[in-house]
């Protein structure tokens, strides 16, 4: 597992490879001065090509800049012939701000489902 320690920034995230791919568990707050912690995180799977799985249920906020580096990492994984990333977690707000940065086919709101993130 690799991970960053939730009590000192603004967001953290843990990783861990299980069989069905790579889970990235995301939470905090994702804005500017974050960006730069989830982008590196979303580089590290992009290490592993196999499925990325990304939960945003820990993030207690975020804006369009803290969520730019999703649209940066699928819009390389589509160049690089990686899987897509598969989002879970993301709330109506955040699922919003994807809808402002028109990359990625996000189906309304289903009680939770999976939505497979890819660049439009």
């Amino acid at each position: 597992m690799i991970a960053t320690d939730p009590g000192m920034l603004p967001c953290w995230w843990r990783m861990v490879v299980r069989a069905d791919g790579v889970h990235l568990l995301v939470g905090g707050e994702l804005y500017r001065a974050s960006a730069d912690l989830l982008d590196e995180a979303l580089r590290l799977l992009e290490i592993f090509p196999l499925t990325s799985h990304v939960d945003l249920s820990g993030v207690t906020f975020a804006d369009v800049a803290g969520l730019e580096p999703l649209a940066a990492s699928a819009r390389r994984r589509a160049r690089n012939a990686l899987p897509p990333l598969d989002l879970t977690g993301a709330d109506r707000p955040v699922q919003r701000i994807f809808d402002l940065l028109h990359v990625f086919n996000t189906p309304a709101p289903n009680g939770g489902a999976r939505e497979t993130v890819a660049p439009v």
